[in-house]
């Protein structure tokens, strides 16, 4: 009897076998599929998923990630340096005899819908370049959808400053930046206001508002991992 039963288990812990392989396999043929189906996946492809909390900034983008984004007017590829900028990795300090623009701003800067030399981090990069003496031109785009002025300078203060540039400009978008700078405006739009830091006015001061962190994911770690790794989890 013992020995049936060990039989038997050991056929059923078998096909269970069968079954998980079968399944990562299938998988596997999906994401190889999607990968190279590349923008053409019959899904919505938004820039949302290559957005995650941060704790200064309220969200930021996603650091070394890329992808295809699609909406009914573009389709572009967007990639994002290690420092979670669009365009190629910034060397800091500086290199010499290079002359550098940081450019701020939100998804117009960003620039979602063209490729990168296309920006207007990109277009800066190529003016400048005869008028920079010789110099190697660099342009930052710090560009970030959602982003408002508030943020920019949160940017500016934490990290923009340390890449040393010659010329910073701000961009200031009046279609939402007026609700994306006031905490007021913010909630009359039934935006998420308590998911981004805003400045306030006190006593002729600036004063930096707190604001809540998102919930916790249920498994965050392997649906981070699987985020970063996996093009059908990301796109689902």
């Amino acid at each position: 009897m013992i020995v049936y039963y060990t039989f038997v288990m050991r056929r059923l812990a078998a096909r269970l076998l069968l079954v998980l392989v079968g399944l990562f396999l299938g998988l596997l043929m999906v994401e190889a599929a999607f990968r190279l189906a590349g923008p053409n996946i019959p899904l919505d492809l938004t820039m949302a998923r290559f957005q995650v909390y941060h704790p200064v900034y309220g969200f930021f983008h996603q650091p070394g990630v890329s992808g295809w984004v699609r909406t009914d007017e573009f389709t572009t590829f967007v990639k994002f340096n290690t420092q979670g900028l669009r365009g190629p990795e910034v060397s800091i300090p500086k290199p010499a005899d290079t002359f550098r623009a940081l450019v701020l701003g939100d998804s117009v800067v960003e620039g979602a819908q063209v490729g990168e030399d296309a920006t207007m981090a990109g277009r800066l990069r190529g003016e400048l370049q005869g008028l920079a003496g010789g110099k190697r031109v660099e342009s930052v785009n710090a560009g970030v959808a959602g982003f408002g002025t508030g943020q920019q300078l949160l940017f500016l203060q934490r990290e923009g400053l340390a890449y040393q540039p010659d010329l910073i400009v701000l961009v200031f978008t009046i279609a939402n930046d007026p609700a994306d700078n006031s905490v007021a405006v913010a909630r009359r739009w039934k935006l998420a206001a308590e998911r981004r830091p805003f400045f306030v006015q006190r006593g002729g001061e600036l004063e930096l508002q707190p604001f809540e962190a998102p919930p916790e994911e249920r498994w965050s770690g392997v649906r981070t991992f699987l985020r970063d790794h996996s093009v059908v989890f990301t796109t689902l």
